[in-house]
């Protein structure tokens, strides 16, 4: 998988998950002449399959500020691997809209992530220089009678219980300090290793700013893409990527 000239990501070996490509209008113009690193993502929902991602990215190809969340990514990548890309990499989408700064790990101060608290540029809004990849991924998850449920859990009225159109199949669920989440599959975990991939070779990044969650820099409001990402799949695929460090 490359990056072409456009910024539209390609196939150019067999045997890679497919790129579908379902263009946004909700862009803007990078700050830099190139993105300088990667903020990681969950949707949260189901999460079910790719017919879900899709619907995801169909939802964003137009914008209405009188109704629409303004919100968009570059990636989106399914539970089975299917990569959805909706916009090119050479603009910003509206992934996280957030200050901090790019280039350095992050790092917490008194027990919070702080994103101007590391090492490198700080900027006002990190859309305008970063990519946003979304993994579908329901997210933290509740166990009701041993069955798990993703957000929010219940109907708006909490009178019948966890509403059963929100139920994970239970092979997804995996525990992390007490918390149950839903787990990312080996087949979406190779597909963002491609892309993630892709943007190095393209870019010339290293892994301080390969490695950035929501949660970095907006810790207040969000948790995604999540522990077992940010701790688990992702630092073995940026052991493939960079080698272990």
């Amino acid at each position: 998988m490359r990056v072409d000239e456009a910024g539209w990501l390609e196939i150019n070996a067999s045997g890679l998950p497919p790129v579908v490509k379902i263009p946004s209008v909700r862009s803007t113009l990078l700050e830099e002449k190139r993105p300088l690193g990667m903020v990681w993502h969950w949707t949260g929902g189901h999460s079910r399959n790719s017919i879900y991602a899709r619907a995801l990215a169909e939802e964003i190809r137009t914008y209405n500020a009188q109704k629409d969340r303004a919100a968009s990514w570059h990636v989106l990548i399914a539970k089975d691997g299917t990569i959805f890309q909706s916009l090119p990499l050479n603009v910003g989408s509206w992934h996280c809209g957030r200050p901090g700064r790019i280039g350095g790990k992050p790092t917490m101060t008194d027990g919070k992530w702080d994103a101007s608290a590391w090492t490198g540029k700080l900027y006002a809004n990190i859309n305008r220089v970063t990519l946003g990849v979304e993994l579908c991924n329901a997210g933290q998850l509740k166990k009701v009678d041993g069955k798990f449920y993703c957000w929010p859990f219940w109907p708006d009225d909490h009178s019948s219980g966890p509403d059963p159109e929100l139920e994970i199949e239970a092979e997804r669920a995996v525990m992390v300090n007490g918390q149950w989440y839903d787990d990312f599959p080996q087949a979406q975990c190779s597909a963002a290793q491609r892309v993630l991939t892709a943007a190095v070779i393209a870019f010339k990044w290293t892994r301080e700013v390969s490695q950035y969650g929501h949660i970095h820099f907006d810790p207040s409001r969000k948790e995604d893409p999540g522990p077992v990402w940010l701790d688990s799949r992702l630092p073995t695929m940026l052991d493939s990527v960079f080698g272990a460090g």
